[in-house]
């Protein structure tokens, strides 16, 4: 949980970032177009001038999506517990806190923590607008958000109620059409057979839309992406402090674990799409151009790449922000260090165990070997670790990727549970997060470069990349990632609204 002092900040921030942020309808402004790779298209000033990056590919709200299931059979108690433990191995984990945590949990009843079991009559306690809810004698078969008068609980802390304020100005400004105002009025809960919730969100119908592309980059202001980032970091964080309502209630749980899934899916989903864009700009860099109509000058290519390294970088991280702020062109000539050094360490390692490779591009490389066998290794994102570099698909075994991420990637009952023991658990949910979701993320924004890769590669040399398309589609795990047959879509239809 973010500190006070760093949610007063993020509001400063925000209001000066509205100043600078206009409603997702920019492209009606513009007036000149033309394509840009596969994906994007650029637009024109008066002077004609490139002056933006749009997304033709960003998705659409147009689609109900699951956000994972409440209930089940399992010992919430025993995860939490252990990702404490692991947490407190880490020099940024206060041990002594960390044993309060486990002291905490261990204090703690809850049949939910216990057995995946929802307390006895816990409709009885929730503050429902329509009052049938909690007179009735079972628990409602299906339920929206909206049904919570979330207003009540919060009517003593005027903090909580201008975050949901300023959360619902942030979205209607990031994603337009009154987006904020509307969006809680997707969340569902729905009763199945085992008796547990499956939580999804659908679009309100005032959203359902074909909408236009998004602005990924401002050559006029390249730190246009950077306040882009900041409402949204803002967003996922206020919205976080709604869900440490006082004490352990299962208002709190209900709310922050549906608010939790669908921000870090959102989140995911903006990081991967800023990733693509920028594996072009990286291609270009490296001198080893596949994207078609992609012509920026040196100036351009920069304030485009410098825009997206800003909306990446991390407000947490105080120095990340300080030297990038103060330098970019110095943080992007480190970025590409550090990938160019992750790839010689894969390198070595892949030769040094008799595997050998064919290099896709200078980020990705097709890997035969005794350990490996036969995969796409992602060359870029990290050094390798015992079982070598990361893969982006593994040919031999392509169920793997997306099994282990079915486990780890939807742990909507442990974010729930994290809620019943809420020192503990927040000591437990920042570490999943840290050490089990962020890396899971990494791998992802890779996978999506990649895919434009492969996209240019199919494009320019006419190879055949059906498998891999179907693959990346089956383990991206986001819903609110495109299959990759709607973004051509997508890409289609909104070539056809700008006229290209």
């Amino acid at each position: 949980m973010m500190e006070r002092s760093l949610v007063v900040s993020l509001v400063l921030i925000l209001s000066l970032a509205s100043q600078t942020i206009r409603a997702n309808d920019d492209w009606k402004k513009e007036t000149s177009w033309q394509p840009f790779a596969q994906r994007w298209a650029a637009s024109f000033d008066k002077d004609k001038n490139i002056s933006a990056i749009y997304d033709l590919a960003y998705p659409d709200w147009t689609k109900k999506i699951f956000l994972g299931v409440i209930g089940g059979n399992g010992n919430y108690r025993t995860e939490i517990s252990t990702n404490i433990k692991l947490a407190k191995q880490n020099p940024w984990t206060d041990p002594l806190a960390a044993d309060k945590a486990l002291l905490d949990l261990s204090r703690t009843r809850s049949s939910f923590l216990d057995t995946g079991t929802l307390p006895d009559k816990w409709w009885q306690t929730v503050n429902w607008r329509v009052k049938k809810f909690s007179l009735d004698s079972k628990a409602p078969d299906t339920f929206r958000l909206s049904d919570i008068d979330i207003e009540s609980e919060v009517a003593k802390n005027e903090g909580l109620q201008k975050i949901i304020i300023d959360s619902q100005k942030a979205l209607n400004q990031v994603e337009g059409d009154n987006f904020g105002d509307q969006y809680l009025n997707g969340f569902t809960f729905e009763l199945d057979r085992s008796g547990n919730y499956n939580i999804s969100w659908s679009p309100p119908a005032a959203l359902i839309k074909t909408s236009g592309p998004r602005k990924l980059s401002d050559l006029n202001n390249v730190k246009w992406a950077f306040n882009q980032s900041v409402v949204v970091f803002f967003v996922k964080e206020g919205l976080m402090e709604l869900s440490s309502l006082a004490g352990p209630t299962i208002t709190g749980a209900l709310v922050g674990t549906a608010l939790d899934r669908f921000f870090h899916f959102y989140e995911n989903m903006l990081v991967t799409q800023e990733n693509m864009l920028l594996e072009v700009l990286t291609d270009l860099a490296k001198s080893e151009p596949v994207f078609p109509n992609t012509n920026l000058n040196p100036d351009q290519q920069q304030k485009v790449i410098y825009s997206l390294i800003f909306a990446q970088a991390s407000i947490e991280n105080k120095w990340q922000l300080k030297f990038l702020w103060k330098d970019p062109v110095k943080e992007w000539k480190r970025t590409l260090k550090q990938t160019s050094d992750f790839q010689k360490a894969n390198l070595t390692w892949l030769s040094s165990h008799g595997s050998t490779y064919t290099l896709l591009n200078s980020r990705f490389a097709f890997t035969e070997g005794k350990i490996n066998n036969s995969a796409l290794a992602s060359l870029a994102g990290r050094k390798p670790n015992k079982k070598g570099p990361e893969l982006a698909i593994n040919y031999s075994d392509v169920q793997s990727i997306y099994k282990n991420r079915v486990a780890e990637e939807i742990p909507t009952g442990f974010v729930f549970g994290t809620y019943f023991a809420p020192y503990g658990g927040a000591i437990a949910r920042a570490f999943y997060k840290h050490y089990v979701e962020q890396p899971m993320d990494n791998e992802k924004s890779w996978e999506g470069r990649l895919l434009v890769d492969l996209e240019a590669l199919t494009a320019s040399q006419s190879k055949d990349y059906s498998l891999e398309y179907k693959i990346l589609d089956e383990q991206r795990i986001n819903p609110l990632v495109d299959l990759r047959s709607e973004s051509l879509k997508l890409i289609d239809a909104r070539r056809k609204m700008i006229g290209l």
